[in-house]
């Protein structure tokens, strides 16, 4: 790679040896730089997982985080009453009707609305999980075998408050 040739102010500083004080050189190729943040670059954030959700019709890569854990562990059996707490955008949702069946029922609560055509036996709903009865929702819907969460709070950017929200969601 070919070097640039330092500035006069760039060659004052390196006269300072380690004392120098510190000095950011911006270029006139600073704007094809990669960005810090993988969300900058699409190329960069649609990594294997997300290239093979969209391949095989999943809404996320999500998909493969629930089937490892159900491999593993069993969770979700043929027949069976299943709740997916965060539902948005539906990957979870579309793994558990397949594995639940007809005979199954599959109720996804988020805040988003879920934009996927669903089989008949899941219903996605759009409400706040924090705010749901249970009573009353039990009443409407019945008992579950398995409750499904991957929610994550809204974040601030301030420590104390997103770790509370992070909390809350245990209690």
């Amino acid at each position: 790679s070919a070097l640039l040739p330092l500035s006069r102010a760039a060659r004052r500083l390196d006269r300072w040896g380690p004392k120098a004080p510190t000095l950011t050189i911006l270029s006139p190729l600073a704007h094809a730089m990669p960005r810090g943040s993988k969300l900058d670059d699409k190329r960069r954030r649609h990594d294997a997982a997300y290239l093979r959700a969209k391949r095989e019709n999943y809404a996320a890569r999500a998909i493969y985080k629930l089937e490892e854990i159900d491999q593993r562990f069993r969770l979700v059996k043929v027949g069976a009453r299943v709740m997916d707490l965060g539902c948005w955008p539906g990957s979870w949702l579309q793994y558990v009707s397949g594995k639940v069946g007809p005979e199954g029922q599959v109720v996804g609560v988020d805040l988003k609305q879920v934009d996927l055509a669903l089989p008949s036996h899941v219903t996605a709903l759009v409400g706040d999980v924090d705010k749901l009865r249970p009573g009353a929702f039990a009443r409407r819907y019945g008992a579950f075998d398995l409750v499904l969460s991957d929610m994550a709070p809204h974040t601030t950017g301030d420590r104390a408050s997103d770790q509370h929200g992070s909390e809350e969601l245990f209690l």
